[in-house]
């Protein structure tokens, strides 16, 4: 597993409430159509609370039932992980 030194993706609003969006940073350095890419939102003890397929580049991660805090997000494309400090309100 190799993590990534430039982000490929985005996530707003940040802090977030009730939905954590992920975008496409930039539309150049887009990942292939065909790549495999997920989204697992773990807590800070390092339990997934969410998982999402990222389909078009982009996605929604409920977050309302959330407990107050910091999360990471971990984006695998194809094996390349990219991590986004999220704090849901």
């Amino acid at each position: 597993m190799r993590t990534a030194t430039t982000n490929t993706f985005t996530i707003y609003p940040n802090p977030a409430t009730t939905t954590i969006n992920v975008a496409l940073l930039d539309e150049t350095k887009a990942p292939a159509k065909k790549a495999n890419i997920t989204g697992k939102l773990y807590d800070l003890n390092n339990t997934e609370k969410r998982k999402v397929v990222i389909k078009d580049n982009s996605a929604q991660i409920d977050s309302s039932g959330l407990n107050r805090g910091v999360y990471i997000l971990k984006i695998d494309i194809d094996g390349k992980v990219e991590n986004h400090q999220v704090i849901v309100k």
